[in-house]
Formats: structure tokens, C-alpha cells, sequence
């Protein structure tokens, strides 16, 4: 029996349940203690060998790894893990095209767009 358990993303940005892990050898990793999630990730933007982070809410722990960490769902449990900066909205998700859209042709309806 294969089981699969779907990732749960939040605000696009951060894993429930998940956490970035550094395998023996490959890097390294440092714990904290913070009383929430926007102060570890902010802890990993302070510091620059930090590419992701994981917390703890319960027990109040971040953890801050390297670009070596592998994401994991192993020991996970209770964790949300995410990268040092959440990645912006792209601009083709929000902007709004101009009045000559649509265009006749596929060429006028792209360059009604500002980007």
C-alpha cells in the first residue's frame, strides 16, 4: 500500500509539517529560540549562510540551514519550514492590460500588457 500525504502550503511560501534537514556531512545547521514564525525566518535573513528555516511553534525552535538542506517531511511533525525570503507575486499575475486589449492579433493583445 503506497501512501501520500499532500504538502500543505501556506500564503505560498511556507510547508506545514515539513522541514529542511542537513544530512550528516553536507552542511550544517544552527538552533534558536524564537517565539514565532516571522522572527525565525527573519533570523534567517540576518544571517548569511541561511537559505531556509523550519520552526517549531510548540516548542518554540528554529532551526536555520544551509543551501545543502533537503526538504523533508521526516521529523516534520508540528514544523513549518520555508525559504530565507517567500518569493514575490510574478507581475503577469496582477498587472492589468491596456485599452487596445484584446488586439486583433495575438502580437497587439501581448503589448497591451506594461510588462
Amino acid at each position: 500500500l503506497l501512501e501520500f500525504n499532500a504538502t500543505q502550503i501556506i500564503d505560498g511560501c511556507y510547508y506545514q509539517d515539513r522541514q529542511y534537514h542537513i544530512e550528516e556531512g553536507k552542511g550544517h545547521a544552527r538552533m534558536f529560540t524564537d517565539v514565532d514564525l516571522p522572527a525565525c525566518q527573519q533570523r534567517c535573513q540576518r544571517e548569511p549562510s541561511c537559505y531556509y528555516f523550519s520552526f517549531f511553534r510548540e516548542i518554540h525552535v528554529c532551526w536555520l540551514t544551509g543551501e545543502g538542506a533537503v526538504f523533508t517531511a521526516k521529523g516534520g511533525h508540528g514544523g513549518v519550514a520555508g525559504p530565507k525570503f517567500c518569493p514575490g507575486v510574478p507581475s503577469g499575475c496582477t498587472e492589468r492590460p491596456g485599452a487596445g486589449f484584446p488586439g486583433a492579433t495575438v502580437t497587439e493583445s501581448e503589448l497591451a500588457f506594461p510588462s
